[in-house]
């Protein structure tokens, strides 16, 4: 008979780094049924919270790496029915937010904050492949408003250029794919736990990534992920960039806004509250 008195203290060191719950199951030799019947034992001693299984180390992940695909979906679908899911409501579906804001405001500082919770964070900027495109240009990083400029107009003359040719925006493209390629990965890793942040500067890029993952959404047949917009504003942006990318940010009509003119402890704690509300909403809705 498996001790969940026992067994608690050793989660409570182990949960983070190597040593969470499948390594345990592991070390245990445990079998899938005894597993899952060995986290509901725990869970009448102490309540398994989520992050035990999912976090940084992707443990639900481990468990397929050890059980198999199959037991992993197992797995996790128990716990998505289950109180264990319950305890946080703003965990109840993944999200795809495309992010937007002018540059220097803090909107990374604000994500990192997010990511420090248990919410599972993943990024995808579209200027990322651009300034790879770039990187010959400015060597030591240098982010003034020269290279913001170049930056924009390298990013525009790609896009144009490449929808001509492919009949879709560079831009998109990438960015399809990213989604593609996360929505993948938390499929049976955090079903319902992750957030997408989506990088766009330009309202008509924002608004193509839109139609485009809204139908990838629908040949997937996911009704339950949150596709939505968040514009990040603060005084400390400057009033002219001197490029269309960052100086037209605001001419979007975006579902949320989140105004960050405190200090970076206030507005950390704020935005992820305001996450929290924002998906309670979405979901609701």
């Amino acid at each position: 008979m498996l001790d969940g008195t026992k067994s608690t203290p050793v989660f409570k060191q182990r949960r983070s780094g190597e040593m969470c719950l499948a390594w345990y199951g592991k070390e245990l030799q445990l079998t899938h049924e005894q597993f899952m019947d060995f986290i509901e034992v725990v869970n009448e001693v102490q309540p398994i919270e989520w992050s035990w299984f999912c976090k940084e180390d992707f443990d639900i992940e481990w468990y397929g790496n050890f059980y198999g695909r199959e037991q992993a979906r197992t797995l996790s679908d128990r716990l998505k029915g289950s109180e264990l899911r319950k305890k946080d409501k703003y965990m109840a579906s993944k999200a795809i937010i495309v992010i937007n804001g002018k540059g220097g405001i803090g909107k990374d500082t604000l994500i990192d904050a997010l990511a420090k919770t248990d919410a599972m964070v993943f990024n995808a900027s579209s200027i990322d492949p651009i300034k790879k495109m770039c990187s010959e240009l400015n060597k030591e990083n240098v982010k003034d408003l020269a290279y913001r400029s170049l930056l924009s107009k390298m990013k525009q003359a790609v896009d144009t250029y490449y929808e001509a040719e492919n009949g879709i925006s560079y831009t998109t493209e990438y960015l399809i794919n990213a989604m593609t390629l996360w929505h993948t990965q938390t499929d049976i890793h955090a079903p319902e736990y992750s957030i997408m942040f989506v990088h766009i500067r330009e309202p008509e890029n924002i608004k193509a990534f839109i139609q485009e993952a809204a139908k990838k959404l629908c040949v997937w047949k996911d009704e339950d992920t949150i596709l939505t917009t968040l514009l990040v504003k603060s005084e400390r942006s400057l009033e002219i960039y001197g490029n269309s990318s960052d100086d037209d940010v605001e001419k979007f009509d975006y579902d949320y806004t989140f105004t960050s003119n405190g200090t970076v402890e206030e507005d950390s704690e704020r935005f992820v509250e305001f996450i929290r509300d924002m998906r309670n909403h979405e979901t609701k809705n």
